[in-house]
C-alpha cells in the first residue's frame, strides 16, 4: 500500500489446539479434527505448478500449535513458513533442523531429506496426543528423541485400530508409513466410520465453550 508491502492473514475466530483443545478428546471429535487436517496435507501435497508438475510441498511442522480450530467448527492447518517445496532449488543450509522436536519424523531431527512422509509423522503425534492426551515420544535432544522413536511408542492406553494407523504413521523408516497422507486421511475415515459422528458443529460447540472457560489474556 502507498509503496509498501504487508501481508493479510485470515482472522480465524477460535483458537490453536495446543492451546485450547489439549487432548484427550472425545475419539470422534479427535478423528473430526484429524481428518480435516489429512484432507488439507493431501491439498497442499498434491500442488502443482502451472505447468503441471508436481511442487513437492512438504509443511515440515505439523502439530496442533498450527492446527487452527474456529467457533464455527473449521479446521485450520496455518504457519507455512517452514514449509518447502522440495520440487525447487534448496537453499536451505545442509543439515538445518527446523520446526518443533517433538513433532518431528526421525529424518528430519537428523536434518535428511523429507518428502511428504514427515508430515505423516506429525499427524501420527497429533492423533496419540489428542486420543491418548500426551506425546508418545520424550527426549531432551533431538538425538535422545530419535533414539525414543526407534524403540518404538506404546499405544497400549488406545483402542486397537487407533493404534495402528499411528504406528504405522509413526514408523521409524519413512517407507513404512503409508504410501500417501490421502492413504493415513482413508485410515482414519474408515476408524470414524465405527464411531459416533461427530462434525463441525461439534467442533464449534467445544472451541466456544473451551474459549468461555479460559480467563481473558491480560
Amino acid at each position: 500500500h502507498d509503496g509498501g508491502y504487508y501481508l493479510v492473514m485470515e482472522y480465524v475466530d477460535g483458537a490453536d489446539l495446543a492451546r485450547h483443545l489439549d487432548g484427550p478428546l472425545a475419539e470422534p471429535l479427535a478423528l473430526h479434527v484429524l481428518h480435516e487436517l489429512t484432507l488439507g496435507l493431501a491439498y497442499l501435497h498434491a500442488a502443482r505448478d502451472p505447468n503441471g508438475l508436481p511442487l513437492g510441498i512438504v509443511h515440515r511442522d505439523v502439530g496442533p500449535a498450527n492446527v487452527l480450530v474456529s467457533t464455527s467448527g473449521d479446521v485450520k492447518l496455518g504457519d507455512f513458513g517452514i514449509a518447502k517445496a522440495t520440487a525447487l532449488a534448496d537453499l536451505t543450509q545442509a543439515g538445518a533442523r527446523k520446526g518443533r522436536y517433538a513433532y518431528m519424523a526421525p529424518e528430519q531431527l537428523a536434518g535428511e531429506p523429507i518428502t511428504g512422509a514427515a508430515d505423516q509423522f506429525g499427524v501420527g503425534i497429533t492423533l496419540v496426543e489428542l486420543v491418548a492426551g500426551a506425546r508418545p515420544f520424550a527426549g531432551e535432544t533431538p538425538w535422545a528423541l530419535r533414539d525414543a522413536i526407534r524403540a518404538g511408542a506404546s499405544l497400549d492406553t488406545m483402542p486397537a485400530d487407533l493404534a495402528a494407523i499411528a504406528a504405522r504413521a509413526l514408523a521409524f523408516d519413512a517407507r513404512d508409513r503409508y504410501p500417501s497422507i490421502d492413504d493415513l486421511r482413508c485410515a482414519l475415515a474408515a476408524a470414524q466410520r465405527h464411531r459416533a459422528p461427530a462434525t463441525a458443529l461439534d467442533l464449534g460447540d467445544r472451541v466456544r465453550a473451551r474459549l468461555a472457560a479460559t480467563p481473558a489474556a491480560g
